[in-house]
């Protein structure tokens, strides 16, 4: 699902999704440039655990807390002082 429409269904808490984005793609550099992923490879790093763990990060900072696409429950966030992006 785009970011913005993640957010519009309430999905994400980003105050600003042009700035999001820009993150969301610089996190991902180290996943698409073909020098970084041969680096990687040649030494010896497991970049499927590492993608997994970056979209896990990359989530967490949007705001949505697991993959299964369950929105967080306000009154943890609200408890939890989490305001988003």
């Amino acid at each position: 699902m785009p970011l913005t429409q993640g957010i519009e269904a309430g999905e994400f808490e980003v105050e600003d999704a042009a700035e999001a984005a820009r993150a969301v793609k610089t996190a991902f550099i180290p996943f698409f440039h073909p020098v970084l992923i041969e680096h990687c490879v040649q030494r010896g790093e497991d970049t499927e655990a590492a993608l997994r763990e970056q979209i896990r990060l990359i989530l967490k900072a949007l705001g949505k807390s697991d993959y299964g696409g369950c929105k967080r429950d306000p009154a943890l966030r609200k408890k939890q002082g989490n305001k988003g992006i």
